[in-house]
């Protein structure tokens, strides 16, 4: 990979806004979506593991009905791609042996050969419920694509990292930051 010039990386990033309005008559292209849908796949996260799932919210009644529960914030209507995060709830070592089964199949090694790396992981996701909550370190809640950002917690520095590749792009995003209501939003987004 040939890394961007310096002053290409600095251009982007002073480029970046926070978009107030969205024009609803302009849409992200099916290529450019297709990209920017990588780029989500690709988020990286702690041992890799992408405690999260994404749901494209494409549906113009569904995204009306988020609408109530994003206090009024019309970029969830208006943006071309709304995406929801929600998180993998009680992450445990089923998960993270079906990790380890596909990094393997796609490494072409054996399984067995991570069961140090599984060793670390296991004994992180399994620590005394007292003083760790896996729900609590694997939520991003939401998070739209080439529209609105909706985040919580420790997942916004991943929803920046999101938000840049859209903005590489020239195309604008936008975070809710804490305007929402989460648990609205999961009655909604099924």
């Amino acid at each position: 990979m040939r890394p961007i010039q310096n002053a290409a990386l600095i251009q982007q990033l002073q480029w970046r806004y926070a978009t107030k309005k969205f024009d609803p008559a302009r849409k992200i292209s099916d290529e450019d979506w297709e990209t920017l849908e990588e780029a989500l796949v690709l988020t990286p996260s702690s041992f890799g593991l992408q405690p999260w799932k994404f749901f494209v919210v494409s549906n113009p009644a569904l995204r009306e009905k988020l609408l109530p529960v994003s206090w009024g914030q019309r970029q969830v209507i208006d943006a071309s791609h709304l995406v929801v995060f929600a998180i993998r709830k009680n992450l445990g070592t089923a998960d993270l042996d079906h990790y380890l089964r596909r990094m393997a199949e796609v490494r072409g090694i054996e399984v067995a050969s991570l069961d140090p790396f599984r060793k670390v992981v296991a004994g992180f996701l399994s620590r005394d419920p007292s003083e760790f909550n896996v729900n609590e370190w694997a939520t991003p809640c939401l998070v739209p694509s080439g529209g609105p950002q909706l985040v919580r917690g420790a997942e916004i520095a991943r929803a920046r990292t999101v938000g840049h590749a859209p903005r590489a792009r020239g195309q604008g995003t936008r975070s809710l930051g804490r305007g929402f209501d989460a648990i609205a939003i999961t009655r909604v987004v099924p």
